[in-house]
């Protein structure tokens, strides 16, 4: 890691993508475990059909 850390101040903006590229990983954490909170938690309509659903939306043209 020092070696890394040594190279990170010569060149700011390897190290700028570096934190970004990081912080980009931690928000998706945070969200995929935000929406694996609600696993359970959502009901759906009995008479909902999502291949129903899905095909309707693929017909339609633009």
């Amino acid at each position: 890691m020092a070696r890394f850390s040594k190279n990170m101040t010569e060149s700011p903006s390897i190290y700028k993508k570096f934190l970004n590229a990081l912080l980009k990983m931690f928000i998706q954490k945070i969200r995929q475990k935000d929406i694996l909170s609600l696993f359970g938690k959502i009901e759906m309509k009995e008479s909902y059909d999502y291949k129903r659903e899905r095909r309707d939306r693929h017909s339609k043209t633009f």
